[in-house]
């Protein structure tokens, strides 16, 4: 199935069946829901010509075929035969042949582990890649390439939270609602959402909260005396909101598709502080347009990047660029989002034991939570440096060519999927994986 998408919110997950969307939308490239699409094989294309897409109404319910020729796609009807059908079957099986299996589940250890026991080699595994690859690459990545500092809660600190005394009401409807109703339900957005209310009427077990604080410290990430009251209350509602993301409906969805049981996923929290940052980048150091391994392709929003990977309305700013600095960036797409998030603090980060696993789209599954709200501001590009002053955009495009460059040879010269941002004329890396 082909379908057409007359909206798109960046929350969905491809139905199993569907082979194609397309949308008169204009999602970002490197948006959460793109990266997915492709992970998929699933073939996703924007229409700009609100008449044009009209027009493929016409093609509802028959056979065809969809081509892509540079940046043109071409949609005509074809002859159905059995060699389409089983072409199709072959597709449609994509996640279900993989056999994807979740690692043993992991028993509680800690807490929380400071960045100093965050690494490749820790045993048994308590976090996921994302953990490990943002301490592994700040070892390697030359000094000009700055990360946050990193502490994590691990897998198994839900269930040791669920299984304290003082949850055991909740832990009696969530485990109801995971064996009972969910399975049997044909309603299933309805369970999920009071899965999630279930873990978000966690308390906080005392331990729980001392080990967090004693980690956060020792790491660099808060200062003794921080995260007291009313802030260590946030702080535990922006960790449960990672927990629960774990029902996300996308989420939900994607697991059931490959044959992985969402109850099995364990979910370690990345925590670190947020880079209040000027711009945000996502890069993949392999060109996914043209699979050009000498060439990087970049987005960039202003502000924090929740805008580009979200996909809100707009467009980012996208360019590509050879990875060796020669030639000029060569732009794609200019700068329209009508809104930036801005903010500091903590963040807490999703990092399960799902999200990379091989061939599975985990990309934007899970949440990644800011302890304090982002401040919404309304963008004024005709004030932007960024657009207005050349100097300054062909300074940051070439910067974030250079981090694509010297992340991918950190990471053993494998194509990268990276997070980061630019703030006050220094370059952030926060996440980095391989590129799918």
């Amino acid at each position: 199935t082909v379908l057409l998408a007359n909206s798109l919110s960046g929350e969905e997950e491809v139905p199993p069946g569907v082979v194609g969307v397309i949308t008169p939308e204009a999602p970002d490239v490197l948006a959460h829901i793109s990266v997915r699409a492709r992970n998929l094989r699933v073939f996703f294309a924007g229409c700009f010509d609100y008449d044009e897409f009209e027009k493929l109404s016409d093609l509802v319910g028959k056979h065809v075929s969809c081509s892509q020729t540079g940046d043109k796609v071409q949609v005509t009807e074809v002859e159905a035969d059995k060699s389409d059908a089983d072409g199709l079957a072959k597709v449609t099986s994509g996640l279900a042949a993989l056999n994807l299996k979740l690692p043993p589940p992991a028993k509680f250890s800690k807490f929380c582990l400071p960045e100093a026991q965050i690494g490749l080699d820790h045993s048994p595994k308590l976090f996921g890649a994302k953990s490990t690859n943002i301490v592994q690459v700040r070892k390697t990545l030359p000094d000009w390439v700055l990360t946050p500092k990193s502490a994590v809660v691990p897998f198994g600190v839900f269930e040791k939270v669920l299984d304290a005394p003082e949850n055991k009401d909740v832990a009696a409807e969530y485990h109801r609602l995971v064996d009972k109703d969910l399975p049997n339900s044909k309603e299933p957005l309805h369970v999920l959402a009071r899965l999630k209310d279930q873990i978000h009427r966690l308390r906080a077990p005392a331990d729980l909260e001392k080990e967090v604080k004693g980690a956060l410290v020792e790491s660099g990430i808060i200062m003794s005396g921080e995260l007291e009251g009313a802030d260590w209350n946030e702080a535990f509602t922006a960790l449960k909101g990672v927990w629960a993301s774990k029902w996300n409906d996308r989420a939900y969805f994607s697991c059931k598709k490959a044959n992985i049981g969402a109850q099995h996923v364990q979910m370690a929290v990345l925590v670190q502080r947020l880079v209040e940052a000027d711009y945000a980048f996502v890069i993949h150091t392999k060109n996914p347009f043209n699979e050009e391994s000498g060439e990087m392709y970049a987005e960039l929003v202003v502000g924090l990047g929740e805008t580009l990977v979200g996909n809100y309305p707009g467009r980012a700013l996208g360019f590509a660029m050879n990875k060796d600095g020669s030639g000029d960036p060569k732009v794609t797409s200019l700068p329209s989002k009508s809104v930036g998030l801005f903010g500091g603090g903590l963040i807490f980060r999703s990092d399960s034991n799902g999200e990379d696993l091989p061939g599975f789209a985990g990309a934007g599954l899970y949440d990644s939570i800011p302890m304090v709200k982002n401040e919404h501001r309304t963008l004024m590009y005709h004030k932007e440096p960024l657009v207005v002053d050349k100097g300054l955009s062909d300074k940051v495009m070439r910067g974030v060519c250079k981090v694509a460059a010297d992340v991918e040879k950190a990471m053993g010269g494998v194509a990268q999927d990276i997070e980061g941002c630019y703030k006050d004329g220094k370059f952030y890396v926060v996440q980095t994986r391989p590129q799918v």
